[in-house]
């Protein structure tokens, strides 16, 4: 299976994690590499306008069985190996974020599309219930 590492960073500072994270990747991904970074490209919304989009927007354009999303600043010390065989076994790798929950990073004005057909307050009651995932690193 085609396994791809995926990350997009702009500013100075994301550019040089984004330069560290590829040498570690070279070292302990055991995968394909795709990183972006200013100028991205013109058909991505920009980052002001829907934060994070160009998380999806990356990892759509690329072609492999199983992407790896990583935020610049991860830094792999040892084989990414483990985190593959999750994504094949189970078909995903959502790690937790221990202690936090959905609704406490989840602004009002995204329920509708998170929740369609279901009320504000019902809707939030649920998003309680959530577990919240780290977004820093998945696939």
């Amino acid at each position: 299976m085609r396994r791809t590492a995926v990350n997009v960073s702009t500013g100075t500072t994301y550019r040089a994690l984004q330069g560290r994270l590829n040498q570690k990747l070279i070292e302990y991904g055991n995968c394909a590499i795709e990183l972006w970074s200013e100028p991205l490209p013109n058909s991505w919304t920009p980052h002001k306008e829907v934060p994070y989009r160009f998380k999806a927007l990356a990892m759509r354009s690329v072609e492999a069985d199983l992407i790896l999303w990583l935020d610049s600043a991860i830094l792999p010390l040892r084989s990414l190996d483990p985190v593959w065989e999750t994504i094949e076994r189970q078909g995903y790798f959502l790690p937790a974020n221990p202690g936090m929950w959905n609704y406490e990073w989840t602004a009002a004005s995204a329920y509708p599309g998170l929740f369609p057909g279901v009320s504000l307050v019902e809707a939030m009651a649920i998003n309680r219930t959530i577990p919240h995932c780290s977004s820093a690193a998945f696939g």
